[in-house]
């Protein structure tokens, strides 16, 4: 019995060591997405609102305002918008929240970026100013 384990161990070893030798070690590929900004030149971003494109700005303050024309806007009581994949998020106490599942949970926003209802890549720097990937 211990012949016997001890064989199946060796074949085990050598088929591995072949396998390796055959194939080579396995390789790690880590892309690294390095995205280039520029300052958004109205400060307003494009976002969703029941499938309408609507826009919408922050102040100094961190208060949300939205618009259907980018002209007349509105302060939102709720202080959040839709991105372009359904995605909910919002600024409260001066911290920058999101949401996938509707605002029953909120978290962190990885990266501080999301992307509009136009399909841009958009950030906030630290005074709130609205950045857009070129």
């Amino acid at each position: 019995m211990k012949k016997g384990i001890i064989l199946l161990l060796g074949i085990l070893i050598s088929l591995n060591f072949a396998f390796e030798m055959r194939t080579g070690p396995a390789k790690s590929v880590v892309k690294v997405l390095q995205r280039d900004w520029v300052r958004a030149d109205k400060g307003y971003w494009r976002g969703k609102k029941e499938n309408d494109i609507v826009y919408y700005r922050l102040d100094a303050d961190g208060r949300v305002y939205w618009s259907a024309d980018a002209k007349t806007w509105s302060q939102l009581a709720s202080a959040t918008w839709m991105d372009y994949d359904g995605k909910w998020y919002k600024v409260h106490n001066n911290l920058f929240f999101m949401s996938d599942d509707s605002g029953k949970t909120w978290g962190s926003v990885p990266g501080a970026a999301w992307r509009g209802g136009d399909g841009r890549w958009y950030k906030f720097d630290d005074h709130w100013n609205v950045w857009v990937e070129k």
